[in-house]
C-alpha cells in the first residue's frame, strides 16, 4: 500500500518549510481512501530552536585580501526527542550545539530554557 506523501521510516516529511509530524493515523479502506491527520509544527527556516543560532554574514577574504560577501549558516540537524515528563515524541530543528546542550541538561531543562530565551516558536 502507497501512502504517497507519508514517510514512515522517520515519522516525518518535508513540504515547503514546515515538518508535519504524525499524530494520528487513521486509515478507512473503504473506497480505497486514507484520511490521515497530522500535527503541524512551525519550525523557522535555519534556526535552531534551542539555541537561537542563525545565518549571520561575514567576508569571504582571498588571498589578495580581497572580501566580498558570504553567509555562514549554523549546522542544522532535524531531530526526534522523547519527552518523559509529556510523554511524547517532538521534533525539533537543532545546532550540533544545541544537541549537546540537550545531552547536557537534558531535553525538558533545554525545552523551558529555550523557551524563556524566546527560541522556540510551538510552545
Amino acid at each position: 500500500m502507497n501512502l504517497g506523501i507519508l514517510n514512515t521510516h522517520k515519522n516525518f516529511f518535508y513540504k515547503n518549510t514546515c515538518v508535519f509530524q504524525k499524530n494520528v493515523v487513521n486509515l478507512h479502506l473503504n473506497f480505497q481512501t486514507i484520511i490521515i491527520t497530522y500535527k503541524i509544527l512551525r519550525i523557522m527556516s535555519k534556526v535552531c530552536q534551542i539555541t537561537g543560532k542563525k545565518v549571520i554574514t561575514g567576508n569571504s577574504v582571498s588571498h589578495s585580501n580581497r572580501k566580498t560577501k558570504r553567509t555562514f549558516k549554523p549546522n542544522l540537524q532535524i531531530k526526534r526527542f522523547y519527552v518523559p515528563e509529556w510523554d511524547e515524541w517532538i521534533v525539533l530543528k537543532v545546532s550540533a550545539a544545541g544537541l549537546r546542550t540537550i545531552n547536557k541538561k537534558g531535553i525538558y531543562q533545554a525545552l523551558t530554557d529555550a523557551s524563556m530565551e524566546g527560541h522556540l516558536n510551538r510552545w
